[in-house]
């Protein structure tokens, strides 16, 4: 368990954890301690998701906390607004790399990783195979060896991550309460009257606190309406509804060339902050557009080339749209967005667009919720629409602003223009 940390605008995020899923085969904190004794952890941060618990863990050495709780690279990812529930962070710094995983949502043991990056390069092909490429979505600054790499940088992956979720502590393993009963009644045997008076006074105090008012019942509405607006604060912050999306989305790349300096504008790559230009030369060459991308305000530092000298990229920041949480009272029922947004979907694929829809689940629910308990919830879904590239402006006009958007990527290699959309919808129960 070789942790390394890596420090980002004052936090310190740690790579390197190993990841132990809870099996159910005996209780939480008896698998939690029997792992922790086996591997000798100093620290451990435990990760809980729709269908996993998992605790990851690291000894001491090479960590040093500072003011502030040290963060899970890999819980930050799990946690983060949109992530791709199969999906890597890496950040490769020379020959060294910094990377998390998580596979179905969940912290991928063996992906928490800090070291030679030819080593990062080999998991990710091997999870690439084992998940299929079309599925795999590679965050961070891999673009030279991976081209569709998503760019994010590690104070981004901690501003969307959930920080608090992703806190390190101390193992701090407990002593078994029934081995301080035995002590007592041992102190009985060997010390006679103050041995027998020392056990009655443990028995005593356990039947008062057996006694003791009762602890007020958890207001589980109250606690989840809190975990909502948190949680819907935070996909305000990394999403976009439609109507800001065709603002932010469409706007700043509307007027750029795709021909360049003899090179060819083939993908552009999307999120609410960032958009990612890529280009294929076609008789240029790099000097040819650094020069006819400075005319549109481009530094030459904001380029990156390929080793092969046949594409390059730059990612410019995009003004952030003033996006609101969405107001809970608005939102349509799962039929009734069925009823009007899915007739548009309808109509949509009857002129080749495409459009999937994830089974929604309860959202903003803390861990320890029991939502069963809630009788109003908010649910969401994951939403993914293919269409036409002449079409991207339309549709964003016409869908409901309880979808989010997280992510916008058009591909201009065809003769027909592509685009595809990603992000959430929400409904409430």
């Amino acid at each position: 368990m070789a942790a390394h940390i890596f420090e980002s605008a004052g936090r310190q995020v740690v790579f390197g954890l190993e990841w132990f899923a809870l099996t159910g085969t005996d209780s939480e904190q008896k698998e939690f301690r029997k792992k922790a004794i086996e591997l000798d952890a100093h620290y451990k941060v435990r990760y809980a998701g729709p269908t996993v618990v998992a605790y990851g863990f690291a000894e001491k050495e090479g960590l040093t906390p500072g003011k502030k709780p040290m963060l899970s690279a890999s819980v930050l990812l799990a946690n983060m607004p949109n992530v791709a529930p199969n999906a890597v962070w890496i950040w490769v710094d020379g020959d060294f790399a910094y990377m998390a995983a998580i596979s179905n949502g969940a912290p991928l043991n063996g992906g928490d990783y800090a070291g030679p990056a030819a080593k990062a390069q080999a998991f990710i092909e091997g999870f690439q195979r084992d998940v299929g490429s079309d599925t795999l979505v590679v965050y961070g600054n891999y673009m030279d060896v991976y081209q569709q790499t998503v760019p994010l940088e590690l104070k981004e992956l901690v501003e969307r991550g959930a920080v608090d979720a992703a806190a390190i502590s101390k193992v701090g393993l407990t002593i078994n309460p029934k081995l301080l009963v035995l002590g007592a009644l041992v102190l009985a045997i060997a010390g006679g009257g103050f041995g027998f008076k020392l056990y009655q006074d443990h028995e005593r105090a356990a039947r008062m606190k057996k006694r003791g008012p009762a602890k007020p019942a958890l207001d589980v509405a109250k606690m989840y309406r809190e975990s909502l607006a948190r949680a819907l604060s935070s996909a305000a912050a990394m999403s976009l509804p439609s109507s800001a999306a065709a603002k932010v989305f469409v706007g700043p790349w509307s007027k750029q060339e795709v021909l360049e300096g003899g090179w060819r504008l083939y993908r552009l790559d999307c999120m609410p902050t960032t958009c990612s230009y890529m280009w294929k030369v076609e008789g240029g060459n790099n000097e040819t557009l650094t020069t006819a991308l400075a005319a549109r305000g481009v530094r030459k530092d904001q380029i990156e080339y390929s080793l092969a000298g046949n594409e390059a990229r730059y990612t410019a920041s995009l003004a952030r749209a003033t996006v609101l949480p969405l107001d809970i009272a608005s939102l349509p029922g799962s039929q009734q967005f069925l009823l009007t947004a899915g007739a548009f979907f309808q109509d949509l694929r009857l002129i080749g667009g495409q459009v999937t829809l994830g089974q929604p689940t309860v959202f903003g629910a803390e861990s320890a919720l029991d939502t069963k308990l809630i009788k109003d919830v908010v649910r969401s879904g994951s939403i993914s629409i293919e269409a036409p590239g002449a079409l991207l402006e339309e549709i964003l006009r016409r869908t409901p602003d309880n979808i989010m958007y997280g992510r916008m990527e058009y591909g201009l290699d065809n003769a027909q223009p592509k685009f595809k959309l990603q992000g959430n919808y929400y409904v409430k129960n």
